[in-house]
């Protein structure tokens, strides 16, 4: 398993609606959860084509957070997690343990 090979959804751009970001997320909690990784390159940056404008970014926020089964984190939180998981998985116990 490549860690580092993450599938990613498109890029948020300035064309991206509520209901798209809201449709991966739903997607990922009707199939038994996952996690959903979005690339947000501009916020509030008008005129850019990678831009989600704050307005949109908050309303999405705040339907992340009224969700119950929803936990956001970043990659490199999960990246740090995962790290620390092989790590301890590939360090020997003592012999007299």
């Amino acid at each position: 398993i490549d860690p580092y090979r993450l599938a990613v959804p498109t890029s948020v751009g300035s064309s991206t609606t509520l209901g798209d970001l809201q449709f991966q997320v739903d997607q990922a909690s009707a199939n038994g959860g996952g996690w959903v990784i979005y690339t947000m390159h501009d916020i509030g940056v008008s005129g850019s084509l990678w831009n989600i404008d704050t307005a949109l970014y908050t309303q999405f926020l705040d339907w992340l957070a009224s969700r119950g089964d929803v936990q956001v984190r970043t990659v490199g939180d999960l990246m740090g997690q995962w790290e620390a998981l092989q790590e301890h998985a590939t360090t020997e116990l003592p012999a007299d343990a």
